[in-house]
C-alpha cells in the first residue's frame, strides 16, 4: 500500500453462507487503504498506482480460512467472492491455516451472475522456516455465444 493511509478493524462476522457450506462465528477483517492527498485519482485505482486502495473485507472461519472476501477499487469496481470448495489441514482453532497442500476455490458472485465462469484458486505450494509460497490463479470465461457477449457489452 504505497502512499496510502491504512485502517484495520476486526469484529464478529456472524454466520456466512457459501456454496460449500455454512460457517458460524466467523471473524470479519476490514482493511481500508486510502490514497494520500495528491495520489487520489480514479485512474490510479484501476491502473497500478493504487490498485490496493479501497475497502477490502475478509471473513475467516476456524479450520478453513477465508470463506468470503469483498473488495472495492475506487468508486466503480467491486467484487464479492464466496468459497466454493476447499481442502485444508488445520487444527480447529486456526483462522487461516497455511499448510503445504491446502487449497481454496472462490466464485466471483457478480461475474457469475453476468454469465461468466469466474473463479479464483489458491494453493499453498511449499514452505520453509515460516515462509510459504502461495499460488493463485483466476479464470474468467464467458458461457454464452460471441453474439450474446456482444449484445451483453451493449448493456454496459
Amino acid at each position: 500500500y504505497k502512499d496510502a493511509e491504512i485502517t484495520l478493524s476486526v469484529k464478529d462476522g456472524g454466520r456466512i453462507e457459501t456454496p460449500c457450506g455454512v460457517f458460524e462465528n466467523t471473524v470479519h477483517l476490514t482493511v481500508n487503504a486510502e490514497a494520500k492527498e495528491g495520489n487520489r485519482n480514479e485512474y490510479g485505482y484501476y491502473f497500478y498506482n493504487n490498485t490496493d486502495c479501497g475497502v477490502k473485507e475478509f471473513w475467516f472461519a476456524k479450520g478453513v480460512g477465508v470463506v468470503r472476501f469483498k473488495r472495492t477499487w475506487g468508486n466503480h469496481l467491486e467484487s464479492d467472492c464466496y468459497l466454493t470448495s476447499y481442502r485444508t489441514v488445520a487444527n480447529e482453532n486456526e483462522m487461516m491455516p497455511i499448510h503445504i497442500g491446502n487449497t481454496w476455490r472462490y466464485e466471483e458472485k457478480y461475474l457469475t451472475d453476468e454469465n461468466y465462469i469466474a473463479r479464483r484458486d489458491y494453493k499453498v505450494i511449499s514452505g520453509n522456516d515460516g515462509r510459504y509460497l502461495l499460488a493463485d490463479s483466476q479464470t474468467f470465461t464467458w458461457r454464452g455465444s460471441v453474439d450474446e457477449y456482444e449484445d451483453w457489452k451493449k448493456t454496459l
